[in-house]
């Protein structure tokens, strides 16, 4: 029987085949899901926020800026190769529309930033950036 984690806010997690890696409630925060199908291995990170420059919250799984990174490593670290890894997303959903004068609009904010994240980590690259196809769905 798989081993099943389950990933909750704030949190990230890589993993090698066979497991599960199993996040739920994204509403506004973003799941990023890794694959390196080569190796075998997986990483999930389960995004609240866009940006950790500004925040006094020390854990780095909460941001894209700083989870993507740890999740890519840590995948690296049990056998992945960075450029042969691929990303779903999902999440990201328009919470509280109806509110008036909602404009901080944290989750179109968050599926930006976890783009940006995932394409900074490949721009170091010895290889160059890797363009990546988005598969997204709102939740």
């Amino acid at each position: 029987m798989n081993e099943t984690y389950t990933i909750g806010i704030g949190e990230y997690r890589a993993a090698h085949n066979p497991c599960e890696l199993v996040t739920i409630g994204l509403g506004s925060c973003v799941g990023i899901a890794l694959y390196d199908s080569r190796a075998k291995v997986g990483g999930l990170s389960h995004i609240m926020l866009p940006d950790s420059t500004q925040a006094r919250n020390t854990n780095p799984g909460k941001f894209a800026d700083t989870a993507i990174p740890l999740t890519i490593h840590d995948m690296m670290d049990i056998g992945a190769r960075k450029l042969r890894t691929i990303a779903k997303i999902a999440g990201g959903a328009h919470m509280f529309s109806g509110m008036k004068g909602n404009t901080m609009n944290i989750g179109e904010r968050n599926i930006a930033a976890v783009k940006e994240a995932y394409g900074r980590a490949y721009q170091n690259s010895r290889r160059g950036y890797r363009r990546e196809q988005w598969a997204h769905s709102e939740i």
